[in-house]
């Protein structure tokens, strides 16, 4: 109403439906801790989603890893809304969420390095960020490979399990 016709006024516009949509489209992203996510977890009932899916992941791979006899982890949930919670699901959850954050951290990082090697700091970041991906890696691995109690004495015990072991590192 208060500007004309013009070249501000359409600029204003696409400045403002960019703002908007950018904001639903990253906050209302169930993938990430953001509005999209709380609303997912009150939705479904489980709180602590991005938790509770990434402990039935790690349940999963152990017991394929290492055909440990532990039970599945009980899913906390008080779901008022008839939504079937199954470790699946939680499973299901956790890829997509990692696929994600990967697609963005990945995408930040490329940003980065671009910027960095305009300013001939490119090998110094590169190496950077490839440390810091890799130290995440190593961590969550060893979480999965470190062996149950009941198997620790015995050395070998992974060279039967070949295909989990392909599988995961595939």
């Amino acid at each position: 109403l208060l500007l004309a016709d013009s070249l501000l006024r359409d600029i204003c516009v696409t400045i403002m439906f960019v703002c908007s949509v950018s904001t639903v489209v990253f906050n209302g992203n169930p993938l990430l801790r953001y509005d999209g996510y709380y609303i997912l977890s009150d939705w479904s009932g489980i709180p602590n989603l991005a938790s509770q899916a990434s402990v039935s992941m790690q349940t999963w791979l152990r017991r394929l890893i290492w055909n440990d006899g532990l039970s599945e982890t009980p899913i906390n949930s008080s779901n008022r809304l008839g939504f079937n919670t199954s470790p699946a699901r939680l499973r299901l959850y956790w890829i997509s969420s990692l696929l994600y954050r990967v697609f963005v951290y990945t995408a930040l990082g490329m940003w980065v390095y671009h910027k960095a090697k305009q300013v001939n700091l490119g090998a110094v970041v590169g190496v950077l960020l490839l440390s810091i991906a890799l130290v995440a890696v190593v961590r969550w691995l060893r979480l999965i490979f470190t062996p149950p109690p009941s198997q620790r004495r015995n050395r070998y015990i992974l060279l039967r399990r070949p295909l989990a072991i392909g599988s995961i590192l595939g």
